[in-house]
C-alpha cells in the first residue's frame, strides 16, 4: 500500500513501489487520506473531495499502464495517522510505503503522524527520501547493536530477505575500547551469520571501530560507498505511542540515509521462536 499526497516525492516511491511490483507479481493499493477539517472554510468540501477521486484515480491508471501492474486507488476519509493503519489491516497489506522529506522528518513524513504510524504499524514500513530506482534488494545492510534485544529486528529481517532474496551486510559500530568483549562480539555476529545461513541466504558480517563520526553516519556512509539497495532498521517504542521514541541512531539513519529504508516496530507481527541470543 503506497500512500500518497500527490507530491513529486510520492510519485517517486509509487514509481519505485511499481516497478516493484511488476518484478514481483503485486498488486498495489493507492491511498489518499482526505481530511475535510484541514481545508481552507471557504473551500466546498464536497466539490474538493471530488476533485482529489479524480486526480487519484488518474494517478492510479497512469502508474497502472506505464509499468502494467495493477494499481487502485483508494479515498479515506479521515486523519493520516488511523486511516493508512486501518485502511492497510483492511486491504491484508504485506508493506506500506511512503515519502520521507529532508526538512524536519519527525514532522514531515507525510504528516505529523508519521513515526507513529510506524510505531503503530504491525507491517514494514518502505520509506524513501530520494529517487531510486527499483532493482530489487539484492545486498540488505542490517545494523545491529547488542547492547539491545535484536531478536525480533532478526527475524522481521529474515523474513523480508527471504521474501527478496537478499543477502544480509550484518553490521556492528563499536567505540575502540568498549566494554563489550572481542570474543563476545564476534561470537554474537557469528550466532547472527548462521541465523540467516540456516534460512537459506547469505550473510556476511563487518565489525567497524567507530573513531570521528557518530555511528550512524559509519552506517550510512557505509551502504552508500557499498552501493547496498536498503537499511533495516527497528525502531523502538513504548506501549503508551504518546511517548514513542524511535531511538537516536535510528531516527538519525532515518533522517540521513539516501536509499531506501525498511522499518519496523516490536509491534510488527513475526515468528520470533528462535532464540539467537538465548
Amino acid at each position: 500500500m503506497v500512500a500518497t499526497d500527490f507530491s513529486a516525492r510520492a510519485d517517486r516511491v509509487l514509481d519505485y513501489c511499481s516497478a516493484m511490483a511488476r518484478s514481483k507479481g503485486y498488486t498495489i493499493f493507492l491511498l489518499h487520506v482526505f481530511n475535510p477539517e484541514t481545508l481552507d472554510s471557504k473551500v466546498n468540501a464536497s466539490q474538493e473531495e471530488i476533485k482529489v477521486s479524480l486526480k487519484l484515480e488518474k494517478t492510479a491508471h497512469e502508474f497502472s499502464l506505464k509499468y502494467e501492474v495493477e494499481v487502485n486507488p483508494i479515498l479515506v476519509k479521515g486523519n493520516i495517522f488511523k486511516s493508512i493503519t486501518q485502511t492497510a489491516r483492511e486491504i491484508n497489506a504485506s508493506l506500506i510505503a511512503m515519502a520521507m522529506h529532508k526538512k524536519s522528518p519527525i514532522q514531515e513524513l507525510i504528516g505529523r503522524f508519521a513515526f507513529r504510524i510506524i510505531a503503530s504499524s504491525t507491517l514494514p514500513v518502505l520509506l524513501m527520501q530520494h529517487k531510486a530506482e527499483f532493482n530489487g534488494f539484492d545486498n540488505i545492510l542490517l545494523p545491529l547493536d547488542f547492547m539491545e534485544k535484536n531478536q525480533k529486528k532478526l527475524a522481521a529481517a529474515r523474513n523480508f530477505a527471504l521474501e527478496f532474496n537478499s543477502t544480509i551486510h550484518a553490521m556492528t559500530v563499536v567505540e575502540e575500547n568498549g566494554w563489550l568483549s572481542n570474543f563476545r562480539l564476534r561470537n554474537n555476529m557469528s550466532k547472527t551469520q548462521n541465523y540467516f545461513n540456516e534460512a537459506g541466504l547469505q550473510c556476511e558480517t563487518l565489525i567497524l571501530k567507530k573513531r570521528f563520526i557518530p555511528v550512524f553516519q559509519c552506517i550510512v556512509d557505509y551502504a552508500r560507498k557499498n552501493q547496498l539497495d536498503g537499511i533495516f532498521v527497528m525502531t523502538r517504542n513504548e506501549n503508551d505511542l504518546d511517548s514513542f521514541l524511535v531511538g537516536n541512531t535510528a531516527q538519525k539513519i532515518i533522517e540521513n540515509a539516501e536509499i531506501p529504508l525498511i522499518t519496523t516496530s516490536p509491534r510488527v507481527q513475526i515468528n520470533a521462536n528462535k532464540e539467537v541470543f538465548p
